[in-house]
């Protein structure tokens, strides 16, 4: 099936079914959470066994969707005694 946003927003709204999987995703600390390889394995496996679906990401179980958008990590700490990295170290200058 070739789905548009208004055909999959609709299908979000009536839920799961044989041929249609939500899977939750995000990121968090600039780390992608999703299922596990094994489990979008096991689901690609049952669509493959059966007449084929589509598994959709960053939808809950319960058909809530979230936008999958990134995050970049936070910036290491600074070690004490060293100047946070991209600044100058050091006395201040004097300006001419």
């Amino acid at each position: 099936m070739i789905w548009n946003a208004r055909s999959l927003l609709r299908q979000v709204e009536l839920g799961e079914d044989s041929r249609l999987e939500f899977k939750e995703a995000f990121f968090k600390e600039g780390r992608l959470h999703a299922p596990s390889r094994e489990v979008v394995a096991d689901e690609l496996a049952a669509f493959a066994n059966f007449a084929g679906g589509t598994l959709v990401f960053s939808v809950s179980d319960r058909g809530d969707a979230s936008l999958l958008e990134y995050q970049p990590p936070p910036p290491p700490p600074t070690p004490p005694g060293r100047a946070p990295t991209g600044t100058a170290s050091g006395p201040p200058r004097a300006s001419p």
